[in-house]
């Protein structure tokens, strides 16, 4: 009995030992994982952006065919798992493939359960292909618990010669805010503790966005780098295309239209 006692110990300490023989990156790694909700809002096909050159499908579009295209990084149509948010004012995150010599303006819309626009707003892209963030500014009213929001992110490039049924690129998607309470409060935890409890409860908008403040406050981090990149590429997200792809930061130079 002591002799079997003294194994489970020797053994216990050996784990330990194991496990303490890891670097930090990779016990973070090893942690980070998103788990979609069993809460995932169901979409409604009301609304449509409220702009004067209208929406169409990638296939149409006059913008310059890319081999990644525009592609959005939470709650697009087609990953209603990556929809959830605790913040009021949630930060929306896109892979834009132009240049900025490559468009003519850029559109961002929120609209609310009816289709009626709540927000829009003109945005200027930066110079090169990345993944851009477009915040609501704190002005904008907050979103309500548990109400479902419709955005849109519309392109507008230069009309091609000859071509009358082209259109801009434009993607689509939703997000719903869910009480903060509904998680462990952790605001004095460690930045990627806190993002992996927002991976673990499916809350996606908060879980790419701390993740996605914290490379870009610290670029050259090997163990940010990896754990954007399994992340992004885990099955649960699906994003593999773009999770090489560089952040280029927040847009701030919002002009919020009448």
């Amino acid at each position: 009995m002591v002799r079997k006692k003294t194994i489970k110990l020797f053994m216990l300490a050996l784990s330990l030992v194991y496990i303490q023989s890891f670097p930090p990156s990779v016990l973070a790694e090893s942690t980070i994982r998103f788990i979609p909700s069993q809460k995932i809002p169901t979409p409604d096909k009301k609304g449509t952006p409220d702009n004067d050159t209208g929406t169409g499908s990638r296939s149409q579009t006059n913008c310059p065919q890319k081999d990644i295209p525009l592609t959005p990084l939470v709650g697009g149509k087609e990953n209603l798992e990556l929809t959830l948010t605790t913040s009021t004012h949630p930060t929306f995150w896109f892979y834009v493939p132009y240049t900025a010599e490559e468009v003519v303006s850029g559109e961002f819309y929120l609209q609310d359960q009816e289709g009626n626009n709540i927000f829009e707003t003109k945005i200027t892209l930066p110079t090169e292909p990345g993944i851009i963030g477009i915040s609501l500014p704190p002005e904008i009213k907050p979103l309500e618990i548990n109400y479902q929001y419709r955005w849109y992110l519309v392109i507008n490039c230069p009309e091609i010669e000859g071509e009358n049924n082209s259109s801009p690129a434009w993607v689509e998607g939703l997000v719903q805010k869910i009480p903060q309470e509904q998680i462990t409060t952790f605001s004095t935890l460690p930045p990627l503790e806190r993002i992996e409890i927002y991976a673990e409860n499916g809350i996606w908008y908060d879980t790419l966005t701390e993740l996605a403040k914290l490379k870009i406050a610290q670029p050259n981090s090997q163990e940010l780098i990896t754990i954007w990149s399994n992340l992004l590429n885990s099955s649960t997200v699906g994003l593999e295309t773009v999770s090489q792809k560089p952040i280029l930061g927040i847009i701030n130079n919002l002009v919020i239209s009448p």
